[in-house]
């Protein structure tokens, strides 16, 4: 079934031996051509043997042998054509690639083998040299290039790369491969299965194929002649665009008069034609420039890294075959084949074909690792420098060959290996010396298998059988665990004994088929019995802030050995608990009431002789309140305040009862004059009268219910600078343009030596001018009530001349 969204990717079984090294980078020559699309130059090259070669180049201007564009080295794309078409027949999708900076040289026919194909190449080459065919040509290409084709041709593509390595270890392999329509003539795919001629091809990295074809293809079904390859084995990872709509002879420029076969577009050559180019220069960019962002486009992924799609194509994928990226595989060391046992650990280094910095570029990694029976797999982890981990357990695995295989990504394009490994099944190997049972008294022990042996190949050990045996095997009993991997070993006497037993074996381990057979020696551990609880210790009663009293457990518990008591309180030999702090001194217990306490409280006592189980004893003690007399925090309250403020303070921090008794508080010969003092809810009000100041002293009585508490207090009150006024008493005339003013001035504070000048103003705001000084009379204080200054001045004043 296709799985249009899903990437899916599965192991190949390594061919050769693992890498040890991360293979170089790459110099490609070129990068992506980022302006304006080239225009096309196009010269036709004729091949010794009489073939010619149509070849398409990036130019200055467009036409026949024009200047080739400067601003190369350009890659160089070998293109076939198929059964029954020529070099000529593919300008259209020739200049799509050109515009992109690519070099096509379209040849004549079908060829049989890398053998017939390598002229035409090393023809176009000569070209690069200088040989007067195009103008500007000289060193215009780079050494790496691609292969692609149409119908047959993109078939012959596919084995024309794959079997490039007969030319030679000298022979430079295509980096790249593509195919539009690709059309099977019998070597790649019999009866629907890929052959052995097709699963013997060898492909240089990045080892990878886009193939391209129409969805109403009526030549050339994606279902019989594209779909197959997948999956199947063969060595070079593919990528399968179906575009809707896309037929098989719009590839080439015409459709002729022999296209009934095929179905019926419903996409436009120009739409097919440029739908596929871009797909294919991102390959090409990919392959031939080093440029990694060329996956995503070239392998539609243009959201999300691990997902396909388009909607304007079904999308099959098989990557694991194919090499996106450097990778040194440092762990497993071993060879295909080898064992393995406990877990087995791949780690090993990544880098992109270019050598740049994948991490500094933004780019995110992932690895994967997984049995390829589908019984487990884990995610792994990718450092910023490429190195990575990832782990599997083999020791679920049954004995026998199994195999694994690990993926990394950068930016979803993977590099995958596959391991054909095995589980060994080696014999158990006793562990020696074989340790003693020593099993406690009316106790048990337990007994590990791995403990008495080990398994070479990891695997888990078992008891597949126990028995004891002697003369005191009646007085014990063994039990295997769940899981068999332990044994427990049980006094049933029901009685102290010395002595001890023998105990038979039996240990195996997953695909063991002989038991590994052992015997140990049980013996029986000291006598030591736990302490015994005579009875329980008195009640310990005490007044509040009584003297401490003692207990010496050893008269409720005892150790049947005669061993010293181990005793703690809480874990600890000191704890204070409710109104009692208890200290533990050897086998004596001291408890002391805690000041001011009074309550009941359990103490728990946890006693053993220090190697068998504890036991837990209680002891109450009781603790009588006791009234306590209340007392004063302070002998003396002072309290300092402004002028015409206010202050309220809180009276409980002042008296304090330790049996929690709240004191009720009054204020004993409270002034009359100055200020008001009065107790709300344990607060002391102090509210001064109007513009008064100075002192005065009270007592601040505090009556609790079995005493009374006196406290002194005294109230300053800081006299303020107060506003005064001022009064017109009468106006007279005097004549000559003067007038006699008395006035008199008012104030809270003493008026006695001070001095006064004045101004005035008629009716018009015009000045008035004193004549001489005014003549006051003495300070006079009206101390009814709240004091009262005023002073009584006459003054003459000439009058404006306006006025």
């Amino acid at each position: 079934m296709r799985a249009w969204l899903t990437l899916g990717v599965l192991g190949l079984l390594l061919l050769g031996p693992l890498a040890h090294a991360l293979p170089p980078a790459k110099d490609f020559g070129s990068t992506p051509h980022m302006g304006t699309d080239y225009p096309m130059g196009t010269v036709e090259l004729s091949v010794r043997g009489g073939e010619d070669v149509q070849l398409h180049y990036p130019a200055i201007e467009e036409g026949v042998k024009t200047q080739m564009a400067g601003n190369g080295p350009f890659p160089v794309v070998l293109f076939i054509p198929t059964d029954g078409e020529g070099s000529g027949d593919y300008e259209l999708f020739s200049a799509a690639l050109v515009a992109r900076g690519y070099i096509v040289a379209v040849i004549n026919g079908v060829p049989e083998g890398p053998w017939a194909l390598e002229p035409a190449l090393e023809r176009v080459y000569e070209v690069n040299e200088g040989d007067g065919t195009i103008p500007g040509a000289l060193d215009s290409m780079t050494d790496v290039w691609a292969i692609g084709g149409h119908g047959e041709g993109a078939a012959a593509a596919v084995e024309m790369a794959g079997r490039w390595f007969e030319l030679g270890r000298d022979a430079v392999p295509p980096s790249g491969i593509f195919g539009l329509g690709l059309s099977d003539d019998g070597f790649l795919l019999d009866d629907g299965e890929v052959t052995e001629n097709a699963l013997e091809l060898l492909f240089d990295e990045p080892a990878v194929g886009l193939m391209i074809t129409g969805s109403v293809d009526g030549i050339a079904p994606v279902e019989s002649n594209v779909l197959p390859l997948l999956d199947a084995g063969m060595g070079l990872g593919l990528h399968v665009m179906t575009l809707r709509g896309a037929n098989h002879h719009q590839w080439k420029d015409s459709t002729g008069l022999f296209s009934g076969n095929d179905g019926t577009a419903t996409m436009s050559q120009e739409e097919q034609h440029a739908t596929a180019a871009t797909h294919v220069v991102a390959l090409l960019d990919l392959s031939t420039r080093g440029d990694h962002d060329g996956f995503s486009v070239a392998f539609n992924r243009p959201g999300d890294s691990n997902i396909l799609s388009d909607p304007d194509a079904y999308l099959d994928e098989d990557l694991s075959a194919a090499e996106l990226l450097r990778l040194n595989l440092t762990s497993p060391t071993n060879e295909s084949g080898s064992a393995v046992s406990g877990t087995l650990e791949f780690r090993g280094q990544v880098g992109l074909w270019d050598g740049s910095d994948w991490h500094a570029d933004g780019r995110s990694a992932e690895t994967m690792c997984w049995f390829d029976d589908g019984s487990s797999e884990s995610t792994g982890i990718v450092n910023e420098t490429g190195w990575f981990s990832c782990d599997l357990d083999a020791n679920a695995l049954n004995p026998g060959p199994f195999k694994a295989s690990v993926r990394i990504s950068i930016d979803g394009a993977p590099v995958t290996r596959s391991l054909a490994l095995f589980r060994g099944n080696g014999p158990l190997e006793s562990l020696a010396p074989v340790p003693a049972v020593i099993v406690p008294q009316g106790g048990t022990a337990t007994l590990d298998a791995d403990t008495l042996a080990v398994d070479p190949d990891g695997l888990e050990i078992r008891f597949t059988s126990v028995q004891l045996e002697g003369a005191n095997a009646s007085r014990l009993e063994a039990r295997l665990l769940p899981g068999a991997a332990s044994v427990e070993i049980r006094d049933v006497s029901g009685f102290d004994w010395v002595g001890g037993a023998l105990l038979n074996a039996s240990l195996s381990a997953p695909g063991e088929t002989s038991p590994l057979q052992v015997s140990v020696q049980v013996r029986m551990g000291e006598v030591d019995n736990p302490v015994e609880v005579l009875g329980v210790p008195p009640t310990l009663v005490f007044d509040e802030d009584g003297a401490q009293q003692n207990l010496d457990v050893g008269t409720y518990v005892v150790d049947p050995e005669g061993m010293p008591l181990q005793i703690t309180v809480e874990g600890g030999k000191v704890a204070d608990l409710g109104p009692v702090r208890v200290a533990v001194m050897g086998s004596n217990l001291s408890v002391l009431p805690l000041e001011n306490a009074s309550g009941s409280v359990v103490v728990p006592l946890t006693v053993s002789d220090g190697t068998t189980g504890a036991v837990h004893l209680n002891l109450t003690a009781v603790v009588k309140p006791v009234n306590d007399a209340p007392r004063l925090n302070q002998t003396q309250l002072d309290v300092v305040l402004d002028e015409d403020t206010v202050v309220d303070i809180d009276l409980i921090p002042l008296a304090w009862d330790a049996d929690g008794d709240l004191p009720v508080v009054n204020v004993v010969a409270a002034p009359q004059t100055l200020a008001v003092l009065d107790v709300v809810d344990r607060t002391l009000e102090i509210r001064p009268l109007q513009h008064a100041n100075g002192f005065i002293e009270a007592t601040l009585q505090f009556v609790f219910p079995d005493e009374v508490l006196n406290l002194s207090l005294s109230v300053t009150v800081e006299p303020m600078e107060d506003a005064g006024s001022i009064r017109l008493d009468w106006v007279r005339p005097l004549g000559a343009g003067q007038i006699e003013v008395r006035w008199t001035v008012e104030d809270r504070d003493d008026l006695t030596g001070v001095t006064f000048t004045g101004s005035m103003q008629d009716g018009d705001s015009l000045p008035l001018f004193e004549a001489g000084t005014p003549s006051c009379g003495p300070a006079l204080l009206d101390d009814r009530g709240v004091q009262l200054w005023s002073v009584t001045c006459d003054s003459v004043w000439v009058l404006p001349t306006s006025s």
